[in-house]
């Protein structure tokens, strides 16, 4: 399990260039690789949304510690996406100067800058 959780965070990719966001890691049971336009992200948001099946085990730790480490993506239209473990495959520095760069290029954040 230690093999795959680390070869697995290691191949998380999160970035902004060319008005371009990028994703690539883990999405529940399958893997995300996207590439948008920065204009149809409407709100990025972090341990912020949690699915049914973790509204039912609301408060075993191991689902809200899974919870706050997803990244929320909510598009300007369409069905949002999301990153797990983002803050496992990232440190919170990085984490936070990526949020606050998004929020410089006027996409919501739930930071506090």
């Amino acid at each position: 399990y230690l093999n795959w959780l680390t070869r697995s965070l290691s191949s998380y990719q999160l970035s902004i260039a060319n008005e371009k966001l990028r994703v690539k890691g883990k999405s529940g049971w399958r893997s995300l690789d996207t590439e948008v336009p920065l204009s149809t992200i409407r709100e990025i948001n972090i341990g912020q949304f949690e699915n049914a099946a973790e509204e039912l085990s609301a408060g075993h730790g191991a689902i809200q510690g899974q919870v706050a480490s997803r990244l929320n993506f909510i598009p300007v239209s369409g069905k949002p996406f999301n990153l797990d473990f983002a803050a496992k495959a990232f440190d919170n520095e990085s984490l936070y100067e990526f949020l606050v760069f998004a929020k410089s290029k006027g996409i919501q954040t739930n930071v506090r800058v």
